[in-house]
């Protein structure tokens, strides 16, 4: 008996056709407008002030300046998610009266970020904080769109962002040269796999400063995890350092180089954890070790919760000192004791051993945490940065080029930015990237003049939605 032919799978292009897909900027028939396709949801006539000011500046006082016609520039932008409008910028042309031979005077088209696309802003910031904050990488984008009637494919959307965020890289890097002015920081490190790099294993470099009033978290890619990279990424820094075990991080303290490594709490903690799951929990002197350590922790939260109500750094630094210190001597004491069970049986336990090696190693710097009120006893903050990206990983599994891999670490250290200076990170990045373009293309524009961008610090915007 023959077997029936199973139903072939619809393609991409055969769903397409049954949701009558809209052509896009490169379907576009000849003399084909985005308005002719997509609804006109807003019409901006461009000021004329400039344009009248240069053209009467060449014809001169009492001349009759009269409107000769306009040209259109039309861009995408969406309302909801696979949603499309158009959205048109009318230009008006002017002339002299009775004086052809000085042509005639256009009003110049507002700056945009990618101005040989029909992509807005505001488009664009959709879709990419789709991908880094939702995680929905641009394969699935692409089939939303599509279903809507939109041929929006993957390539088109990982190009603007590419292109858009070369645009940044200024921002970015005075983000991570304005964090090593501070006096305190927090790193963390982490691998990804990128599919034309020359290494097998690439780091993802990350560091944080959380503070009240000037707050930012900054992505680099490296090659490696060596010492090297950290110097280049630390350049100017002098201060607290906080982080994990590292030998990277600790060598900058023995170097003596000005930054004082701080050991995270929560690191320790965690060696001790691994140790008694090899006893089923019952390995007595762990246990009480870690629960000291969940005491800090407590300390913490207690000590912050009151600054809430009196505000006063001072009365915060002095009571958690005082709460503190006697809990980490305890620690130290209690570092010599053998590997007990709770019934008192004296066990074998490598992982303990090493515990305790680790442990002794830092403690005696542990306390410096205790100087500085923007540090905790963990590391974190840092360390949840990192968990969005690899969260994000597990979505998009790797990145295929360096340059998209530094694309990415752009966008993501602009939204952890806002999210720590407390602004809603979707509006500050349409922020950024809609007074972009005023920046970069002012006369005279210097891109090695990071300066320029300090306006869109998160720190220095105050006009956005907070969180």
């Amino acid at each position: 008996q023959e077997k029936p032919n199973k139903p072939k799978k619809a393609n991409l292009q055969r769903r397409g056709e049954r949701h009558k897909i809209k052509p896009f900027k490169h379907d576009l028939k000849n003399g084909q407008k985005l308005s002719d396709i997509y609804p006109v949801k807003e019409t901006v006539i461009v000021d004329t002030t400039e344009a009248l000011a240069e053209i009467t500046a060449k014809a001169g006082k009492g001349a009759k300046i009269i409107q000769v016609g306009e040209n259109c520039v039309e861009v995408l932008t969406c309302e909801k998610y696979t949603k499309l409008f158009c959205k048109r910028y009318i230009l008006k042309k002017f002339a002299v009266s009775g004086k052809p031979e000085l042509g005639v005077t256009q009003v110049a088209a507002p700056p945009r970020l990618l101005p040989k696309t029909p992509c807005s802003e505001q488009l664009l910031s959709t879709f990419i904080f789709d991908k880094f904050n939702y995680r929905l990488p641009y394969a699935a984008q692409e089939k939303m769109w599509l279903s809507a009637g939109v041929n929006l494919s993957r390539k088109l959307l990982s190009d603007w962002q590419l292109k858009a965020m070369e645009h940044i890289v200024p921002l970015y890097e005075l983000i991570g040269k304005e964090l090593n002015k501070s006096d305190v920081l927090q790193m963390d490190e982490t691998t990804v796999s990128i599919d034309d790099s020359k290494n097998a294993v690439s780091y993802v470099w990350i560091k944080l400063l959380a503070d009240a009033d000037k707050a930012g978290c900054y992505y680099r890619l490296g090659p490696n995890r060596s010492k090297k990279v950290l110097l280049d990424l630390l350049l100017g820094f002098l201060g607290y350092l906080q982080s994990d075990g590292y030998t990277c991080y600790d060598s900058l303290d023995r170097d003596n180089v000005g930054i004082k490594m701080v050991p995270c709490a929560a690191h320790l903690r965690r060696a001790l954890v691994d140790a008694t799951n090899l006893n089923e929990g019952h390995l007595k002197n762990a246990n009480d070790i870690i629960s000291l350590f969940d005491k800090l922790f407590d300390i913490e939260r207690k000590c912050y919760d009151e600054y809430q109500k009196h505000k006063s750094k001072e009365i915060f630094l002095e009571k958690r000192k005082a709460l503190a210190i006697p809990v980490i001597n305890e620690i130290i004491s209690l570092l010599n004791n053998p590997a007990i069970l709770e019934n008192g049986k004296l066990v074998i336990n490598d992982k303990y051993d090493n515990a305790i090696a680790y442990i002794s190693k830092f403690i005696d710097k542990l306390p410096r945490y205790l100087d500085k009120f923007e540090l905790t006893p963990s590391n974190n903050a840092a360390e949840r940065s990192n968990v969005r990206l690899k969260r994000g990983l597990d979505s998009w599994l790797k990145f295929g080029s360096e340059r998209g891999c530094r694309s990415a670490m752009v966008i993501l250290t602009l939204l952890r930015s806002a999210e720590l200076n407390h602004i809603d990170p979707q509006k500050y990045l349409g922020y950024v990237l809609t007074n972009a373009p005023f920046i970069i293309y002012s006369p005279g524009y210097d891109a090695s003049n990071l300066e320029l961008w300090s306006k869109l610090l998160p720190w220095n915007v105050k006009d956005l939605d907070t969180i």
